[in-house]
């Protein structure tokens, strides 16, 4: 497996996650050197690091369409994640999911996170990319909004929006 490296925004480090760190984040289990806000991680990013460790054993390598820990740059504190729900599929679309700790929240870090993802899916070739939410999360749709990306489809449930990237 290729180790990824670390993509820098004006306030972001997203840091591609390895096994040996997933497993610590799974078992809230940081090392001395670790800097985790005091709300990380979430319950969601411990449900999909689970997955992401399963895949690894299994022998997946999505490549750059993998899982990231959201650190900030100045204190390279970790805030949250965002990832690829796996690579793109035949026709070109990839799907995209994040969550920050609530201290983080309604500063522009989940667009800044969720623009970079855009310019990694483009990069790697993915043609379209897609995300969901819940209809009650109208955050997330706004900062979807902000990040380019257009509403398709709304449901009683959840919002599905894309982003055409070539």
């Amino acid at each position: 497996m290729e180790v990824l490296a670390d993509v820098a925004t004006r306030r972001l480090i997203l840091h591609p996650f390895v096994v040996e760190e997933a497993e610590r984040v799974v078992r809230r289990a940081p090392t001395p050197t670790s800097n985790w806000d005091a709300d990380y991680p979430m319950q969601d990013e411990v449900d999909i690091l689970r997955a992401f460790i399963s895949e690894v054993r299994a022998g997946v390598d999505h490549g750059a369409f993998t899982v990231y820990e959201v650190r900030t740059r100045v204190r390279l504190l970790s805030i949250g994640g965002i990832g690829f729900f796996g690579p793109p599929t035949a026709d070109g679309v990839v799907e995209v999911g994040y969550g920050l700790v609530p201290g983080f929240r309604r500063h522009g870090f989940a667009t800044e996170a969720l623009t970079a993802m855009v310019g990694i899916a483009a990069r790697e070739g993915a043609a379209h990319m897609m995300a969901t939410t819940v209809l009650a999360n109208v955050a997330a749709q706004r900062v979807l909004v902000r990040a380019g990306f257009v509403e398709h489809e709304r449901d009683g449930v959840t919002v599905s929006f894309g982003r055409a990237l070539q």
